[in-house]
């Protein structure tokens, strides 16, 4: 009789299997069935999960180091803690997945699915994040360096429609996005209070009733972003390029802004009380009743 590893390696079927710590290193599971199944600090470092079902799994500090889960599902999965640097998740799905504190640092996972996903103090440090859907999912604390979040581009197939990276609703709260690639991306009503946007590519990014309460957009790219209604609080914009940008009814009270482009936007309705906008520069704008940071209203347009 075959032990309970070789059975699953011959079989491809090991739902709600108990194998805990077992060494699955390089080991071909392409389409296997493991939903439910525990493999907490499995080892699966180089394995081929490719199109594999990992439903409700358990890989609760689980060595996915290099692993392909390309296609999978990973619904309601367990990665907690687990180790996923330089792991393949390209189209997995990792909805109500918990992803808490894991490392996926350099990893690529366009087009992935993983909304509601719970990667709070997750490492996805120059992850690669191209198309992801991340709606409601929260990365509170995650570190976020330099991930890439660009519009995904199928370049086998150049006039299929690009697919933009959606955020909308996730909490950010206390995140690293230093030197992030969000151009295009949708944050819609996201939650980013402390977060840091330093450095940060935000072209034509969707920032639409965001909460950005003093988050750290200093020489962060914002070139025609929509921050229609955000709440920018006491925000650090110094030296942000906020050109062609969409203000309009945004909260920007105490928000630093010394030498930010503040260019062609239209501002209509945002709020600058206590705004410290010395040496921006400021034209070409449109200001219908904006509260200027001494606190008058502007009516005029320019």
């Amino acid at each position: 009789m075959l032990d309970p590893i070789r059975q699953i390696l011959k079989t491809k079927r090991g739902e709600n299997s108990n194998l805990p710590k077992a060494n699955l290193q390089q080991a071909d599971l392409a389409g296997a069935n493991l939903a439910g199944a525990d493999l907490e600090e499995a080892n699966l470092q180089g394995a081929n999960l490719v199109n594999a079902n990992l439903r409700n799994a358990n890989l609760k500090k689980a060595n996915l180091k290099n692993a392909n889960l390309s296609g999978s599902d990973l619904r309601g999965a367990d990665l907690s803690f687990a180790i996923l640097t330089g792991s393949n998740l390209t189209q997995a799905n990792l909805e109500n997945a918990d992803l808490k504190s894991t490392n996926l640092g350099c990893f690529s996972s366009q087009r992935t699915q993983l909304d509601q996903a719970n990667l709070k103090n997750a490492n996805l440090a120059q992850a690669n994040l191209q198309g992801v859907s991340l709606k409601a999912a929260n990365l509170d604390g995650a570190n976020l360096k330099e991930a890439n979040f660009n519009p995904y581009l199928d370049k086998e197939n150049p006039s299929k429609s690009r697919i933009v990276s959606d955020l909308t609703d996730a909490s950010l709260k206390n995140a690293n996005l230093r030197k992030a690639e969000l151009n295009s991306a949708i944050l819609e009503n996201t939650s980013c209070e402390n977060a840091d946007f330093q450095y940060a590519q935000l072209q034509q990014a969707i920032l639409r009733k965001a909460n950005l309460t003093n988050t750290n957009f200093s020489q962060a790219n914002l070139n025609s972003a929509n921050l229609n209604q955000a709440n920018l609080r006491g925000a650090n914009l110094r030296v942000s390029n906020l050109e062609k940008a969409c203000l309009v009814e945004a909260t920007l009270i105490n928000a630093k802004l010394e030498f930010a482009c503040l260019t062609y936007l239209d501002m209509s309705g945002a709020n600058f009380k206590g705004a410290n906008w010395s040496r921006a520069e400021l034209h070409n704008n449109i200001m219908q009743n904006v509260t200027l940071p001494d606190g008058t209203t502007y009516q005029s347009t320019d």
